[in-house]
């Protein structure tokens, strides 16, 4: 069977705004980072089904936008039906419906 969906090293990190208060108290504080992604792999091969499950704020959703090419990961390579989509985006949309 081929791998239909091959994810490595998905990584992403989002900067949390700061408050204008703190940002006016505060100029040159770094701003704070949450990782929502960290080395995520994974392998669907022809004929499986995938379910994404886990607590709130696990990162399911941040998964499903990058799978979807709504979002871009920070590093990691995605390939769907062996192309990578950074090479082909927008043509992933189509692919999945």
């Amino acid at each position: 069977m081929c791998n239909v969906l091959r994810i490595r090293n998905i990584e992403k990190t989002f900067v949390l705004d700061k408050p204008l208060v703190k940002g006016l108290l505060h100029p040159f504080a770094k701003p704070k980072k949450t990782s929502a992604l960290r080395s995520v792999n994974f392998d669907v091969t022809d004929g499986q089904i995938l379910a994404v499950k886990g607590p709130n704020g696990a990162g399911k959703t941040t998964l499903l936008r990058i799978l979807a090419d709504l979002l871009e990961p920070d590093s990691g390579s995605i390939k769907v039906l062996g192309k990578d989509i950074r090479s082909t985006r927008g043509r992933v949309r189509e692919q999945i419906g």
